[in-house]
Parts: C-alpha cells; sequence; structure tokens
C-alpha cells in the first residue's frame, strides 16, 4: 500500500504544472520535478533565482517558519513573477533539515492587475479632465455673457460671438434668481457683439425674455443687426412689447429716466442700487 501510495505521489510531481524544489538549508539543489526543471534547468542551487538569493526564504524555514511571498524571479527564459511557499521539510535520503519549496506562475494574473490599475488611473485622469473641461466651459460662458450692475434696479447682459442654446441656458440660470432675489426692474440683452443667431436659438432668446417679463423686470434688446432682425422674425419670435434700441447707452439712459420718474416711495422700498452680479 506505502509504495503504491509514493508511487502515486510521484506521478503526481511528475505531470503537476506546480513547479517543486527539495532544498538544503543553504540552497543547494536536491530535487526538482519536471515543471521546476523545465523552468530553471538542472541547477545545483537557488543562487541567482531571487533578488537577495532566496536568504529571506531560507532563513524563515531554517527558524522553523513558513515563507509565503510573490518575487520576480530569474529563469532560464528571463524574469517572471512567482507565487512562493517553503516549509521545513525532511531530506529523505540523508534525514537531515530541508525546504520543500513550491513555485506558482502568476505572470497572467500580475499583468491583468498591472493593466486593470492603469485602466483605473486613465478613468481616473479622463473625469479629471472633463470636470476640468467642464469648468472651463462655464467659466467662458460666464466671462461671454456676464450679467452687470448699470444703474438702479437695471442689469445688462451682453451677448458676444454667437449664441447657441448652452449659452442661453446658462445666461438664465445666473440671471433668473437674481432677478428675483435682487429685485430688479430692467434687464438689456445686447447683442451688438452677436455674430449670428439660428432661428431655435432666436426662439430660445424670446421665451427668455418671457421668463424676464414674468419675474416682474422688463426686458430691452439692443443692438440688433439686420441679420438678427430677420432671424427673430423668421423664427416667429414674439416681440410685441419688447423694446429694443439701437445702442446699450441708449438703453441704460432710458432705464435711468424711466427710474427716475418712478414715484418716490417705490425707490425708496427697493434701496440702493444692487451689487454686481458680474460673473455670478
Amino acid at each position: 500500500m506505502v509504495v503504491g501510495e509514493n508511487r502515486r505521489g510521484v506521478e503526481a510531481l511528475r505531470h503537476t504544472s506546480l513547479m517543486v524544489s527539495l532544498l538544503s538549508l543553504t540552497g543547494a539543489a536536491l530535487f526538482h520535478n519536471p515543471a521546476a526543471l523545465r523552468v530553471f534547468g538542472d541547477t545545483p542551487d537557488i543562487a541567482g533565482w531571487f533578488a537577495d538569493d532566496g536568504q529571506a526564504m531560507l532563513a524563515a524555514v531554517a527558524a522553523g517558519s513558513d515563507f509565503a511571498s510573490e518575487e520576480l524571479v530569474r529563469t532560464a527564459e528571463g524574469s517572471r513573477w512567482h507565487a512562493i511557499q517553503a516549509r521545513p521539510a525532511t531530506d529523505p535520503v540523508s534525514g537531515e533539515r530541508a525546504v520543500l519549496l513550491q513555485q506558482t506562475d502568476v505572470r497572467e494574473r500580475r499583468r491583468a492587475e498591472d493593466l486593470a490599475e492603469t485602466r483605473s488611473k486613465l478613468l481616473e485622469e479622463l473625469n479629471h479632465t472633463l470636470a476640468l473641461v467642464e469648468q472651463q466651459r462655464q467659466q467662458i460662458l460666464a466671462l461671454s455673457a456676464p450679467v452687470l450692475d448699470v444703474g438702479l434696479q437695471t442689469v445688462a447682459v451682453p451677448l458676444i460671438g454667437n449664441i447657441g442654446s448652452d449659452r442661453i441656458s446658462e445666461i438664465a440660470q445666473r440671471l433668473l434668481p437674481a432677478l428675483q432675489s435682487q429685485r430688479t426692474r430692467y434687464v438689456i440683452l445686447d447683442l451688438t457683439g452677436c455674430s449670428e443667431l439660428a432661428e431655435s436659438d432666436a426662439r430660445r432668446l424670446g421665451q427668455l425674455a418671457s421668463a424676464i417679463q414674468l419675474l416682474g423686470a422688463r426686458p430691452i434688446l439692443t443692438g440688433i443687426n439686420p441679420q438678427l432682425a430677420r432671424a427673430l422674425i423668421t423664427s416667429g419670435t414674439d416681440l410685441a412689447g419688447l423694446p429694443t434700441l439701437r445702442t446699450l447707452r441708449e438703453a441704460i439712459e432710458h432705464c435711468r429716466a424711466a427710474t427716475a420718474k418712478a414715484p418716490a416711495a417705490d425707490r425708496s422700498a427697493l434701496g440702493a442700487a444692487p451689487p454686481s452680479m458680474s460673473g455670478k
């Protein structure tokens, strides 16, 4: 029975992919199974296999402890990552203390972990970049359409460049809450620096003007050139009751005059001019 079990053990060692070696406490090779022979060759000792020549492993086993680690091992085909397990054993031939060393190739797992870590870092960098781009986009939108305090109860919004739906939405998000909280009476939408206006965006601009009116303020359009006028008309934007003046200066003077004519009690209730909303 014992002979049969030994034969089975020998056969298992011959065919397993696990690299098994029996070493002396000094690192001399007493036995390598076929898997270990294929990787390391018929080496007389383990010197050069590990970064520290395996001294940490040999010392741990000599002290009676098991040793487990993952090491970059030098093999006949180059460096590979191996999972190392070593434990105290006895040389069945000499009866002396020995080291039973088992090694498993973990290159693929390590490669997969390195790839996952790299992808995670790339994803983190991408998310950071996207957040930065969005922050810069919001800053550009704010700078391209600042909300300026130009007098008592009056703000001006100079629109520069192409007016798209994103810019109109961003303006509404900053402008409308400020109108309600600061009781602004007049909002001048200055289109002097606007180079182009699509029909769909013209409708959105009309919707913004309507929202301003619903909050109790009066929108005024200035700086409309012939191209913008055609876009506003063909879009079907309702301009009824919406004052239009040629320049921002004329609009500011108009609002100042209208405010001056307001009842004194009304002006007192509104208080001093609100602080500038530029950039908010």
